[in-house]
């Protein structure tokens, strides 16, 4: 039995690119250190690097880094639009 995964769409890449950005303009104005955010998401420090340095990030991880650095996103969103 084969599993069919879909592909992210457009607007969901959308999405998350936009939670990425999020996220890192919140750790630059905030000066959260990696260590911090490590453990805030229950991650060892390397990995956090690693993931902060990926060009994309899937909703999932999007909302989660956004959700441990405390940030509303629906609020965020809002004052985007």
């Amino acid at each position: 039995m084969s599993m069919n995964i879909a592909e992210p769409t457009p607007r969901e890449l959308a999405f998350a690119t936009q939670l990425r950005e999020l996220a890192v303009r919140q750790i630059d104005r905030r000066d959260i250190s990696v260590d911090e955010i490590a453990e805030r998401l229950q991650m060892l420090p390397l990995g956090v690097e690693m993931l902060l340095n990926r060009g994309s990030w899937s909703v999932e991880v999007g909302i989660r880094v956004t959700e441990a650095l405390g940030v509303d996103v629906r609020l965020e969103a809002a004052e985007a639009a």
